[in-house]
């Protein structure tokens, strides 16, 4: 299980406006997020790290890898699992990857075989696990998100909107099942993340999940991380199985 932040690159710490984190990538690295979510776009000619409207917030594509690549050199005995939503193609987004020197560490899986334990992707020194919903599956270690991936649906208001729903992905494929956890009404927000991460709440969806789908979750999305429990139930999970 994989805790992991919603529009990870959108943080206070970066200034961006209407932020997602208070903490950008490095310190969400630093402190045990293992999940990261990106928005990309062409801005400028060039790929950048922005969700929607680059104006209120972002940054080169290349400088964020370089940030994830900065981390695991000096951390190398992690796994990160990367999720794109991408306005982007294939091309642009591998030719950050390789510029930023992390396009060595990308895993690249078959369909339908066994994942690798952990210990193999980090022997390997491939410890990226990349997927986009746009474009994915046209390059090696670029995988296609929805045939490896299923979730719920991610448009929560309220906590009282937490879904299992499966919303999106092939069940006939997938192996990996994301749980969105997140508010947005209409905007994240720090107040709503210390409600909706609270470790009872957490929990109660995390587990009603799983139960419901009979699906172990691979991955918890959040905003704002820092507030409530997400660190420390995806510990006490992975502690558990």
């Amino acid at each position: 299980l994989f805790p992991a932040t919603h529009n990870s690159m959108s943080s206070a710490e970066d200034e961006w406006s209407f932020p997602n984190h208070s903490f950008n990538i490095t310190t969400q690295l630093e402190d045990g997020i293992r999940g990261l979510n990106l928005d990309t776009h062409l801005w400028n000619e060039e790929a950048y790290l922005c969700h929607s409207y680059c104006d209120l917030g972002n940054m080169k594509l290349v400088d964020g890898f370089s940030q994830i690549e900065e981390f695991l050199t000096k951390n190398p005995r992690n796994v990160l699992i990367i999720t794109f939503q991408s306005a982007i193609s294939a091309e642009d987004t591998m030719m950050a990857f390789e510029e930023s020197n992390l396009g060595s560490r990308l895993y690249h899986h078959e369909l339908g075989t066994e994942w690798p334990i952990l210990e193999t992707l980090i022997a390997q020194e491939t410890q990226v696990i990349a997927f986009s919903s746009n474009d994915g599956g046209a390059l090696d270690g670029y995988h296609e998100q929805w045939v490896h991936w299923i979730d719920n649906p991610y448009s929560a208001e309220s906590i009282e909107d937490f879904s299992c729903a499966i919303d999106r992905g092939n069940p006939e494929t997938a192996s990996l099942f994301n749980v969105n956890h997140f508010i947005t009404a209409p905007l994240a927000s720090e107040e709503n993340s210390q409600l909706a991460n609270q470790y009872d709440v957490l929990s109660e969806h995390v587990m009603r999940c799983w139960t419901e789908t009979g699906r172990f979750p691979n991955q918890i999305l959040v905003d704002f991380y820092d507030q409530g429990a997400l660190l420390e139930l995806a510990n006490e999970i992975n502690l558990s199985e």
